[in-house]
């Protein structure tokens, strides 16, 4: 018991340090029975008027093989019972737990909520299936931890605003303690389905998931993050866009480690922080982006569209003077971008500007495709090899007398 009220007070400690920009705290009070073998606490949520906004309670109990304890949300406690009385099933099957073993070297966790299946005003209805929060997390420093999030599927149904169902909602995030600041090593999100429908609008996307992995070397943070999607539909009015395997995959090098940890403390601002990380100079890589789409319109013209894209590139901010930033960023600022694009697009609404692109040589014919190579230097934008001055003169329409 003495080791986890040791461990108890450095992660309070630590948690209210994170939250201290925010002004918001975690008080704890606690109580014993069964003399250091039970021990109860109370803490709650508060911001920074003092007004508590929620609070959970916690039994923990210790025997010669094992420490362990069950916790949960206090449903009647701060502004957020507001919710909790709006839901009451959300927290009525409510169960957490967690256990450290003897000899292990980490602790183990899970919280599941009750299901929801509750009329919030009439034509309205919420449909939650419960929520399943696990993990585990070392003892030791660096605390490496993962913790996983599973919402098997909500349903929203409202007769008047539209139905929305979400289904198969994973995260995954691991992560550890870096000069005592959290840091993110890696976070992934999955989503199985999304759909929202309405008389006025329709959308709805298939296995879509987001990824990021992020490394610390010396004095560098590097970061590589993605984003893909199977399928996505979008309706409104008299327009149709269906959009087939999609993909985004950026690099980011060369970003002060030092700087974004004074960040994560909250002792320079994001304004600061991004003035001072330019100074030093960082590099993003777009490793790939690809799409491919399908474009209806159902009114009288007919008109349509269907293609597909893919591009890669870098962009480069060189090292310079802070108090410079601005004023210099056309010298320190430097890329390339190669942007292939299927000949079809010259058919449908974008024909008149991509045949504009063509002869001002921006786009280039290359085989059965079409293709642009952009490259910034000096301030100067070139697609291949020819300056940008403006992407297209908007047509000017003559008023009818």
């Amino acid at each position: 018991m003495q080791q986890y009220q040791q461990q108890h007070q450095t992660g309070l400690a630590w948690l209210n340090q994170s939250l201290q920009a925010s002004g918001w705290q975690v008080q704890c009070g606690y109580e014993y029975s069964m003399p250091l073998l039970q021990r109860i606490e109370q803490c709650a949520l508060t911001d920074s008027a003092g007004q508590t906004l929620a609070g959970s309670w916690h039994q923990v109990t210790a025997l010669p093989w094992q420490v362990s304890g069950r916790f949960g949300v206090q449903p009647d406690s701060g502004a957020a019972a507001i919710v909790f009385m709006t839901v009451p099933q959300l927290l009525a099957d409510q169960q957490g737990s967690w256990r450290i073993r003897a000899g292990d070297q980490q602790a183990t966790f899970r919280y599941r909520s009750g299901s929801v299946d509750h009329k919030l005003m009439p034509g309205t209805r919420l449909q939650l299936q419960p929520l399943d929060v696990q993990g585990q997390l070392a003892i030791q420093a660096p605390y490496r931890s993962e913790l996983i999030v599973q919402l098997p599927s909500l349903l929203l149904t409202d007769a008047s605003q539209g139905d929305l169902e979400l289904r198969g909602l994973n995260i995954t995030l691991n992560s550890l303690l870096r000069e005592q600041v959290s840091f993110t090593e890696r976070l992934r999100y999955r989503l199985d389905s999304f759909s929202f429908h309405s008389r006025q609008l329709q959308l709805g996307f298939r296995d879509l998931q987001i990824e990021q992995a992020n490394l610390v070397d010396g004095d560098v943070l590097a970061s590589l993050s993605g984003v893909a999607v199977d399928t996505l539909r979008w309706s409104a009015g008299e327009h149709d866009l269906r959009v087939d395997p999609s993909g985004l995959q950026l690099y980011l090098d060369g970003f002060s480690w030092p700087l974004y940890r004074l960040f994560l403390q909250g002792d320079i601002t994001p304004d600061v922080l991004l003035q001072s990380v330019a100074a030093k100079g960082m590099s993003l890589t777009l490793e790939d982006l690809h799409s491919s789409f399908v474009y209806q319109s159902r009114e009288p013209a007919m008109l349509g569209s269907a293609g597909d894209l893919r591009a890669s590139g870098k962009l480069t901010m060189a090292a310079g003077k802070a108090d410079q930033v601005w004023q210099q960023w056309p010298q320190r600022l430097s890329g390339e971008l190669t942007l292939n694009v299927s000949r079809s697009l010259m058919l449908g609404p974008q024909a008149e500007l991509m045949l504009e692109f063509l002869n001002q040589g921006w786009l280039a014919p290359q085989d059965d495709r079409l293709q642009a190579r952009l490259t910034l230097q000096q301030g100067q934008l070139l697609a291949n090899g020819r300056a940008v001055t403006q992407l297209f003169n908007p047509p000017v329409y003559e008023e009818d007398h």
